[in-house]
Formats: C-alpha cells, structure tokens, sequence
C-alpha cells in the first residue's frame, strides 16, 4: 500500500513499523476496549485521510512508569483512540505517537506530586526534543484544588519547537479511569493549542469536567475553537502526495503537458513523471534542459527541471548542469542562479550560487570575502567521530544531488555531540585527493544533521567550499562552511603536502554560533578527523526513554 508508507515516511516513521503501535499509537499493539460497549473499531483510510490535513504529533510520557499496570496502559490507549475522534470534528488529525517512560527514581517525587508547582517543575525538567507536544501521565496525582482535585494542567498557547523555557512547557494528566482520562488529555490538549475554559457550555470539550453535562459525550468543539487549534505553531501539514506512474504516459505525452500545458498533470508533476519515465537518457536530459532554459515555463516549472536533473545524477546530468551554469550571457547565469534559490548575480554568497558559479568557472571563482573572527573554544568537549554507516549513504546522495553534487560512498563521517548527529558528506571532487584541489575551487561536500527521533529525515546544514590560495610543493587552501543565508559558519585553512591536505576549521563568530574546532587529513580516497571538540553542552531538559 504506498499511500501508508508515504504517509508514515512523512510523519517520521521508520521504514519497518506496527500500523496499530506506530501509526495509531496504541503502545500495547492492540485496540483497546471501550469501558461502556467493549467494542472500538479503528479505520485507516480514515488515519490516512487525517494526515493529508492539519496535524499534530504526540509524545505521551509515562510519569513512574514502574508503577503502570496493563489496566493503566489500556486506559492510556483508549486516551489517544478518543483523542482522535474529539479532534477529527475539527479536522485536526493526531500523527505520529511515540511514547516514553521516566522510571519512578528517575522522576524524584514528581510521579506522585502533590502541590501544582510539582508540574511545572516536571515540564521544566524534561522534555522529549522532537517537533510533536509533550504530554505526561502521571501515574499518582493527588493535587487538591478548589475543593476538588486537579485532573491536569497544561501551559496555554503551549511553546513552539523551543521546549527549553521557564513556566509550564506541556500538558499534564493524571489516571482517572478510562472516559476521564481520555477528557482530561483532549482538554489539557487544547490548552496547549490555544483553547481557553468555556464553563458556560456544558457540551463542549472546553469546559471543566466539574461542571460538564457527561465526562463521555461532553466532547464538542466549535468550528472556531478548531480554526485556532489549526493554527497553533504546533500544528504540521498535510501529508498530501501523488503517487507517480512513470508508465502511465509517453514521454511525448509528457512533453506536451510540460510545454504545451496540456493535459492531466502540471508541469511539475510532469517533469518529476518524465525523470521515472523509461527512454533514452540523451533525450531525457535534453527535455530537462529544455525545461530548465524554457522562457515560456514559469520559475517554478523551471526549478522543478534543475532539481530533477540533480536527482536524476550521473555523469550526463553533470554535464548538463554544468553546461546550464556555463551560458554565455550575465543575465542568463543570474536567470539561473535565481531558479536554484540564489541572488540577482553569480556573487551571491548563498550555497546555491557558490555551487553554480564554481561549475561556471572553477578556475577563476573566488571565495566571497568575510571577517575572519573565531570562537575560541574555553571548555572544549570532545564530539564523537566514526565511520558513518553504509546504510545512510541513499540519504546523502539524495541530498547532495539536490544541489547538483555527487556524494563520495566512501566518505562519510558521522559526528554525534549530546545526541545532536551530523553527518560530513564529501563530494566525489573532494575524494579524487588533494591535489586538484589546488588547481581549481571546489564544492567540497554537505554537513548534514538528523532530525530530532525522526531518525530517517536529513537536511543539509552546511555547505564547505574550497579555493587554492597558493600552489607548489606546499600548497594552501582556504576553506569555508556557509549556511543557507550565506553565511560562515565556520572557516579555516588546508595545507596540502606530499598527499595529504592537513585542515583546520573554527566556528565563526556569528549570532547563535557555537564554539567548534574540527581538523583532520584528507587522502584520496580516505578523510580522518583529528580533532574534533565543542563548547557545547547538554541542554537542561532531561530526554525520557522510549517505551
């Protein structure tokens, strides 16, 4: 079924996953019963359909998990199944589910607390770094609260991807029984997305449970309070898609729907098609070529056509990349460089134009100039280094080649500092050794970093460069690593000798930049880190275990 592995790839699922444990959540495996009739039924076309609109993720977080019984489990299961029948009247649809455990020792009382400060406290001490909303079940709440007892507490108008902040950074429920609990998690929910109490509505979700008209049915949400929870910074995308059919057109066919806008599929669409589709790969990167320089495709269709000859890869697309970087005229590189995502001229500074501007003219291209200012580092931290596994080579190829470049499979390095991982991705010109790389610039390669527990994603970080300062026997490079923006996050120098270029590179003094030294030996074939350390340091969060 590709729609359910698309789905589950872009909520961050890993490629082997349970539909009921990882799709819908249930940490047991199972459906969990209904307390009135028994009986819940789960539907995945439904779940699927709820993806491709407005959703969020979920951490649940059992709080003394030592402590929690299978009775309490099914209670927390049948919490998310009504969950998303609460939110699903609002078109708000609940994705990926992961659930964690803090053990009782580890918890220091807060499994048991007792005074509303001790949930503060708890959100404040730990948190799960991904971009889904926190949500902790403790296991023993006895808080005593306007002759009542608090049921759960939730900041409002919770926090975005920063988690590490001071006050109440999540929600918070407590065991209650099966339909309580499940109330207390939407409510304590939407809080977080927004909502305030709504008391003088005793149908709807917002209102305190003491004075609600059923803790079952009293579930309603208006189509307003649903606008806002959509809103709300912790709310995702759709996870529309197409599934593409490269055998379902001619290549002819696709012409037509890219040049002359004729017929079922956009431009886009149709290129993306036209790069699966099976015929001679000269004519194939003739009609990419075409698309790429064709001024009767807008800006979009056009991009569309580099991107598919970067994924495309190989030496033709190379090629034909670089003859589309080599035209004639300054305005037809600018036009260019503008479809990559770079500035109005080839000195633009953003990793795109300094791609395209090398494949231009690497004999004559210059590094743009920047105040060289490093971070010193006062307390370093050794980063983990090691060889990265093959298994993460797709992932850099598919990376690289969005920018036109062509990954190494055998220089991969994977560096891991508090948990945060990088993987450095050299390019193929980077592993033909030192030497060419004082005759001409170079596109080194990509520092890639992994998102937080969706462990399948990778986004390009950084972008290092090259450019020969001085030749002979001992020669010099100056090398740089640039953000998207263009800016040096870090910078440095290689010496290159006998066969071997000895590198350095610091982190530049920039806002937000932290203090980084990394420095090595590049062989042909063969790259070893030396040193590699970081002012870095753990974050105060503790992160929960998985359960």
């Amino acid at each position: 079924m590709p729609e359910l592995r698309q789905r589950a790839s872009c909520i961050g699922l890993r490629a082997s996953f349970s539909v009921l444990r990882d799709m819908f959540g249930f940490q047991r495996g199972v459906v969990p019963p209904d307390p009135v009739t028994g009986r819940v039924s789960v539907s995945l076309r439904t779940q699927l359909d709820a993806l491709g609109s407005r959703h969020m993720h979920l951490n649940v977080i059992a709080t003394g998990s030592d402590n929690f019984t299978d009775a309490d489990n099914i209670e927390v299961d049948y919490a998310i199944f009504k969950l998303r029948n609460v939110y699903r009247q609002v078109a708000l649809g609940v994705g990926r589910v992961q659930h964690w455990n803090i053990s009782v020792a580890a918890a220091d009382g807060l499994d048991a607390p007792t005074e509303e400060g001790q949930l503060q406290e708890l959100t404040e001490r730990w948190e799960v770094p991904n971009n889904g909303i926190d949500l902790f079940i403790v296991h023993d709440m006895n808080i005593a609260s306007n002759g009542g007892m608090l049921l759960g507490r939730s900041a409002v108008d919770g926090p975005c991807g920063d988690k590490d902040q001071k006050g109440m950074e999540a929600a918070t429920a407590g065991l209650w029984g099966s339909e309580q609990t499940a109330r207390t998690v939407a409510h304590e929910l939407g809080h977080y997305l927004t909502l305030e109490h709504r008391n003088g509505e005793p149908n709807n979700l917002m209102c305190q449970s003491g004075q609600a008209n059923s803790t079952r049915n009293s579930t309603v949400l208006t189509s307003g309070q649903g606008s806002d929870m959509r809103d709300h910074c912790m709310t995702h995308g759709g996870c529309d898609f197409m599934e593409l059919q490269p055998g379902r057109y001619s290549a002819e066919e696709l012409r037509a729907m890219i040049f002359e806008k004729s017929g079922p599929l956009a431009p886009v669409l149709a290129l993306a098609t036209l790069r699966r589709t099976d015929y001679p790969e000269v004519e194939k990167l003739a009609d990419l070529r075409r698309a790429a320089e064709s001024a009767g495709l807008d800006m979009r269709a056009r991009r569309a056509a580099l991107l598919e000859l970067g994924r495309l890869g190989g030496p033709g697309a190379t090629r034909t990349l670089q003859a589309l970087h080599s035209v004639a005229t300054v305005p037809a590189l600018a036009r260019v460089l503008r479809l990559l995502g770079a500035g109005e001229t080839a000195t633009d500074a953003r990793p795109a134009s300094l791609i395209a501007a090398i494949k231009a003219a690497p004999t004559r291209f210059r590094l743009p100039a920047i105040a060289v200012n490093p971070l010193p580092t006062r307390q370093p931290v050794p980063i983990t280094v090691a060889a990265a596994p093959r298994a993460l080579l797709e992932a850099a190829r598919r990376a690289l080649a969005l920018h036109g470049l062509e990954a190494s499979p055998t220089m991969l390095i994977h560096l891991d500092c508090f948990g945060h991982e990088q993987l450095l991705v050299l390019t193929t010109e980077a592993a033909a050794g030192p030497g060419p790389l004082l005759e001409r610039a170079t596109s080194l390669g990509v520092l890639l970093a992994r998102h937080d527990v969706e462990y399948e994603n990778w986004s390009p970080r950084l972008f290092l460069f090259s450019e020969p300062v001085r030749t002979g026997p001992v020669g010099t490079l100056a090398i740089r690593a640039v953000g998207h923006d263009g800016a040096a996050i870090l910078a440095g120098a290689g010496t290159v000798s006998r066969g071997e270029l000895h590198f350095s590179l610091q982190a530049m003094s920039v806002p937000g930049n932290v203090a980084v030294e990394i420095a090595g030996v590049l062989r042909q074939g063969t790259v070893e880190i030396t040193r590699a350390v970081s002012d870095a340091r753990p974050t105060r969060a503790r992160v929960p275990q998985p359960r």
